[in-house]
């Protein structure tokens, strides 16, 4: 090799060796001079994939009215690893939104495995606030407002109930059916029956991120999916007839309403009072609300129509009666024992409602003057065992199977619980004669007694009550041709059916009926009233329970009181205003 080739050679060593020299000394630089420095920009500066929730099924009555909708909303997000001063934020998230150091720290725990993701920190933050964190947001650069989807009800009723956040242990149930901790579900009424229904299918994008979260705009063709909305509800209820039943009940403090449909088992009206607005729920509600509503002595948050049971007095006399004709201890035209104001069994004197008596009453007379003593007779032979079968094959303790959650179920005891007790020498005669007549342990709600006397309505054939009349979007054809409502006999022949029938239309259209002011012009309305004792008050309870008949049943209406009197004067006024109601504004318009 020549001595220019080697000095070449050398050149050029030398150049790479001052190359890696340079080049190490750069990646010494970047990896451990500056490694955190860089490490902490690449962590910000990265493609995400973001969810883009769908919009949620708006709820509408039977006449395409809304009763549910969506609202634009603001939301408050917080970045866990964006936080700087975990100190100076929690005294500003507690000053401003009332967000505690235990709240907020359990919300970082629970997205401690996504710290650069966007955990919901607030819901719904009213205007002001929003102003508020606005002008502060430079120094607190872990938050972040999103204009996002929120729901309102547009009026007051259980039956519809609220969406909320996503709690933990919901979280890790759902988790499977694609469901985020921010995302909100239904908690309550048809919100929850109906969740997967109306909440839709999450689309996402791809964003390539700043260091500020912002979006660079890139990634954008063809990696993204459309979020799919969900399915809108339609109701069987009718808005008119709900407010202008809710108008009727707004003077009592505790009181329930339901109106069914015979013919079909769907509900027209629902109201429970008192009532509270459920807009409450959705969004953060403070422990002072809570508490409020909790100690409130009218329990506000009770759906008395499906979850108060009570004892329901004398509407279940047909119950009673139609044991007694089934089982051959009485015919239809038998008198019992004459009522002089009261009957003596044992040592004890078990009062009639009417003081001054009845005399003696065959079946239907008896309802019709809801005379206790033929009761307090009849009950002596009937087996309490085969009284209590008999009340849940009509209906009156298994839950009704309606779309709503939280159903609760009726009580009619049999022997083993009285013997359970009081034991084995128990005298059941006493508590027979109680429960002949709807009271002592016996108890029920209003849906029950509506379904049982709706089934009485169409010729003895039990339909499951339901809201739901169908969906409209994707797919709903198959939604709604899945949807059939159960359907069955009560087990009562066509010989007693027609009995009791004739009874309880005694009960509105003869003299001396108890329920003669239901009376409807154009309508054959067959009814029955309640007065049950009860220990939480002096009044007794009001019932009235009743449907009405054109050219077949259309409409069966119960009403319950608390502490309000005796039912025909009380309750059955206000039923007889809801079948005027229906004859003069929804027989024209069906």
């Amino acid at each position: 090799m020549s001595s220019s080739d080697r000095t070449i050679t050398g050149v050029l060593r030398l150049f790479l060796l001052v190359g890696f020299a340079t080049l190490a000394s750069y990646l010494f630089n970047l990896q451990v001079v500056r490694g955190s420095y860089y490490q902490g920009i690449a962590e910000n500066n990265y493609v995400r994939l973001v969810r883009v929730p769908p919009v949620r099924g708006e709820i509408f009555d039977r006449r395409n009215r809304p009763l549910v909708v969506n609202i634009p909303t603001t939301n408050l997000y917080i970045t866990p690893g964006r936080i700087e001063n975990r100190q100076l934020l929690t005294r500003f998230l507690q000053r401003h939104l009332g967000v505690s150091a235990v709240e907020l720290e359990e919300l970082l725990f629970e997205n401690r495995f996504n710290p650069h993701g966007d955990a919901l920190l607030f819901a719904n933050v009213p205007f002001n606030i929003c102003v508020r964190i606005a002008e502060n947001q430079n120094y607190y650069p872990s938050l972040s407002f999103r204009r996002e989807n929120g729901r309102r009800n547009l009026i007051p009723a259980h039956f519809l109930g609220y969406i909320g956040g996503i709690g933990e242990e919901e979280y890790q149930r759902l988790a499977a059916l694609d469901y985020k901790r921010n995302e909100f579900l239904g908690k309550a009424g048809l919100e929850k029956t109906y969740e997967l229904l109306l909440r839709g299918e999450a689309g996402y994008e791809v964003r390539q991120v700043d260091a500020r979260g912002m979006s660079l705009d890139l990634l954008r063709h063809n990696l993204q999916k459309g979020p799919k909305p969900g399915l809108q509800l339609m109701l069987t209820i009718d808005l008119e007839l709900q407010n202008y039943t809710r108008e009727l009940l707004s003077p009592y403090e505790r009181a329930a309403a339901v109106v069914i449909d015979p013919r079909t088992g769907g509900v027209l009206a629902w109201v429970s009072q008192p009532e509270f607005d459920q807009n409450r729920f959705m969004r953060r509600i403070s422990n002072q609300e809570w508490q409020e509503l909790m100690d409130n002595p009218a329990r506000p948050l009770l759906d008395r129509v499906l979850q108060g049971t009570y004892p329901p007095g004398s509407v279940f006399k047909p119950i009673t009666a139609s044991l007694g004709l089934e089982r051959n201890v009485i015919t239809p035209d038998e008198k019992l024992a004459s009522c002089n104001g009261g009957m003596q069994v044992g040592n004890r004197w078990f009062a009639c409602w009417n003081e001054h008596g009845h005399g003696r009453s065959a079946l239907t007379d008896a309802i019709k003057v809801s005379c206790d003593v033929y009761f307090y007779d009849l009950s002596s032979r009937l087996d309490l065992d085969d009284w209590q079968e008999w009340t849940r094959q009509n209906g009156w303790i298994d839950e009704t199977g309606i779309d709503l959650p939280s159903q609760r179920s009726g009580f009619f005891p049999n022997s083993d619980w009285y013997i359970e007790r009081f034991g084995r020498d128990i005298s059941l005669r006493g508590h027979k004669v109680n429960l002949a007549i709807g009271q002592g342990e016996a108890l029920t709600s209003p849906l029950h007694v509506c379904c049982y006397y709706a089934a009485l309505a169409n010729g003895g054939t039990w339909r499951t009550p339901h809201f739901f009349r169908k969906v409209i979007g994707e797919n709903a054809s198959s939604v709604n041709q899945a949807f059939a409502p159960e359907q069955r006999r009560l087990p009562i022949s066509e010989r007693t059916l027609s009995v009791l029938r004739e009874g309880l239309w005694k009960v509105v259209n003869e003299e001396r009926g108890t329920g003669q002011v239901a009376q409807v012009e154009g309508a054959v309305v067959y009814g029955k009233t309640g007065s049950a004792e009860n220990h939480q008050g002096e009044l007794t309870h009001a019932w009235f329970v009743c449907w009405a008949e054109w050219n077949e049943p259309e409409i069966a209406v119960t009403v319950f009181m608390e502490n309000a009197g005796h039912g025909g004067s009380v309750a059955a006024p206000v039923a007889k205003q809801i079948l005027d109601y229906y004859a003069r504004n929804m027989r024209t318009n069906p």
